[in-house]
């Protein structure tokens, strides 16, 4: 995209975003992939690209090789630790600021969001610390989500 369509384009959503009653915002891996955290599924770069997830992200693979598992989680909280929000983080917190009613949803755990300044809402689904969150997953136990008054509860 060239200077003039990027500025355009950036225009035009700032007015969108000006007249906006709520604005909800998807992101997922891509976003803190320029942060240097690597997705899982990209073809020549992701995680599962070199690792099998079945050796890894499993229950079963936890109940065989339990150091395996927990080393390779404990060098991916290293790698995120050492990361920090890009500007796609902070582009998000500043709609999150001039937008009163704004919802910021993600399937990230790496806590670069909430670093770059959102303020997550309950409802949000972030009820867990990931960490806490992948013990119960490593450790067999069924997860379920309900909604209960707006509020998403894991059990």
């Amino acid at each position: 995209m060239h200077d003039t369509d990027y500025d355009r384009a950036a225009e035009q959503s700032a007015r969108i975003l000006a007249s906006a009653r709520f604005v909800a915002m998807l992101t997922g891996a891509g976003v803190s992939a320029e942060s240097g955290v690597p997705t899982f599924r990209d073809a020549q770069t992701g995680l599962w690209a070199r690792f099998d997830p079945l050796q890894l992200a499993t229950p079963t693979a936890f109940a065989n090789h339990p150091k395996l598992v927990w080393d390779w989680y404990a060098w991916r909280r290293e790698l995120v630790a050492k990361v920090e929000p890009n500007p796609a983080h902070g582009a998000l917190v500043d709609i999150e600021r001039r937008v009163p009613d704004c919802l910021l949803i993600t399937q990230n755990v790496d806590g670069l969001h909430r670093r770059a300044g959102h303020e997550p809402r309950r409802q949000e689904g972030e009820v867990a610390d990931p960490a806490e969150l992948g013990l119960h997953l490593l450790a067999g136990a069924e997860l379920a989500a309900v909604a209960d008054n707006d509020q998403l509860i894991l059990f």
